[in-house]
């Protein structure tokens, strides 16, 4: 009988059923969403010492973080995977895999960084356009564009992503999938359909009034 594997990256990921790395990578997706959402909140805690909710929706979840998360995954995998594991492997001593590594975070970093600026640029110019919101301003920042995109700030997405995606996302998912189906699969649905509501209602209530339905009920206990 063989023994369970102590290490994570170890587990064979790609050998477990679709459904159960699609449930994995579902509650992932929702686990960063979290993640984003306390990282947005405590940063604003630590500037300008109030509390804020930083998410657009009434749970705590910053979608974008969660979905940005999830394409990359889909685009460029993680950096200790596919394309980026068979370039460190062609190294044939310790310290030229361990440069082509660094080479790997540092390009990775780069192609992230893409990402998560088209994404916030998108999303920033759909919702100041179609419900005349803001969710960001960066016009106080230097090289930004119209208020939606700071190179600073994409500079800092990019190292972000990069050490997310190779410390967490991979360890997330290749252990979420040692979780039995009869728990996994429910709880993919569970976080999964919450999300998707919430996003949903919001959109709707942004739209009709302006404002997150959480936003109204603070100022109403005011």
């Amino acid at each position: 009988m063989k023994k369970t594997p102590l290490y994570i990256d170890r587990l064979p990921y790609k050998a477990q059923p679709l459904k159960k790395r699609l449930c994995a990578l579902s509650i992932a997706t929702v686990a960063f969403s979290f993640y984003g959402w306390c990282l947005e909140t405590l940063l604003f805690f630590i500037k300008f010492h109030t509390f804020c909710d930083r998410g657009l929706l009434t749970l705590p979840f910053c979608p974008m973080y969660g979905l940005s998360a999830l394409g990359m995954y889909f685009l460029l995998s993680t950096p200790l995977d596919g394309f980026w594991k068979k370039f460190r492997e062609k190294g044939k001593t310790p310290l030229s895999r361990a440069l082509r590594f660094c080479l790997c975070l540092l390009l990775y970093a780069v192609l992230t960084a893409a990402i998560a600026t088209l994404t916030e640029f998108i999303t920033g110019l759909f919702y100041h356009k179609a419900y005349g919101v803001r969710l960001w301003n960066y016009h106080r920042k230097q090289y930004n564009y119209k208020g939606y995109i700071s190179l600073r700030y994409s500079f800092i997405w990019g190292i972000l992503a990069a050490l997310s995606m190779t410390l967490v996302w991979r360890s997330v998912t290749h252990a979420l999938v040692r979780v039995p189906e009869n728990i996994l699969l429910p709880l993919a649905v569970l976080l999964s359909a919450a999300l998707i509501f919430d996003f949903a209602f919001n959109s709707v209530y942004l739209h009709r009034h302006g404002r997150r339905l959480i936003v109204e009920l603070l100022f109403r206990r005011l």
